[in-house]
């Protein structure tokens, strides 16, 4: 009995010690990290890749906290700082591959434009972009100073569409009768539990929207590139357009790769910008 509690005591003593250590171990990361201030370089020029999956505003609970990733509204309120910040010299970024979404195109816009008012570069590089998504992928970037894209890619900003799910039919097959009803023609919500196709109300309603947003798309990348709207709906509309012709049409100013295009951001951020 003696050598039992004798070998529990020894036990619980090396898990307490384990602990001790462990705690320790991760105290000295801790202090360590917040001592250590990483000498900064006198210029700075930004990276911000759209390829990235970000929530609107970033994680605050759960493992997803600890990841320390950003959401976009943190995106463009640091951009919006940089504006004051001497050492920030220019912003490098990576285009969106798919699209970014309409609003987060325009609202990164428009942070672009501010960013360059403040006196700063802005170079956007894109791999290409795929025929889904709409025109955000392109309109997100279209404010740069400038547009690379990689050789032998394709430049494809696409249309918009909606696609809407009518869940009555399934509803009729495992009798389930919604209680879901519209005030008025053009409060369409409802007819997803209620109807099997769009009424005409809906699609029109639907129509108009993914034509105000076109529109309002081509109207800034237009203003953006020197261009008609016009002649830009025109060349869009008429399918993908090689890289290399892109920037002949001054869709683009330069075709190179990714790591072309992030020296050239340093080069133009300065001697020694990092």
């Amino acid at each position: 009995m003696k050598t039992f509690f004798l070998s529990m005591a020894g036990a619980l003593a090396a898990m307490f010690i384990f602990i001790f250590l462990i705690f320790s171990f991760f105290m000295m990361l801790i202090i360590g990290a917040s001592s250590s201030k990483p000498e900064r370089p006198d210029a700075v020029v930004l990276s911000m890749d759209l390829n990235m999956e970000l929530s609107d505003q970033a994680p605050s609970g759960g493992f997803a906290a600890l990841s320390g990733s950003p959401g976009f509204i943190d995106l463009i309120t640091r951009l919006k700082a940089a504006e004051d910040d001497e050492s920030v010299k220019g912003l490098f970024i990576r285009g969106a591959f798919i699209g970014t979404g309409s609003s987060r195109a325009e609202e990164l816009r428009q942070a672009i434009h501010s960013f360059r008012d403040s006196g700063k570069f802005v170079i956007a590089h894109s791999q290409g972009t795929l025929g889904v998504g709409g025109p955000s992928a392109y309109w997100s970037i279209s404010a740069a100073d400038e547009i690379w894209m990689q050789p032998g890619a394709d430049l494809v900003v696409p249309g918009l569409t909606f696609e809407t799910e009518f869940f009555k039919g399934l509803f009729e097959k495992i009798n389930v009768t919604p209680e879901v009803y519209p005030f008025y023609e053009y409060k369409n919500a409802p007819n997803s539990y209620n109807e099997t196709s769009y009424t005409e109300p809906h699609r029109e309603a639907m129509r108009a929207l993914a034509e105000s947003l076109w529109e309002t798309g081509l109207g800034d990348i237009a203003e953006d590139r020197g261009l008609s709207v016009s002649s830009l709906k025109a060349t869009l509309e008429g399918g993908m357009i090689p890289a290399e012709k892109a920037v002949e049409l001054n869709l683009l100013d330069k075709t190179g790769y990714p790591e072309e295009a992030s020296e050239a951001a340093l080069e133009q951020g300065g001697k020694g910008a990092q």
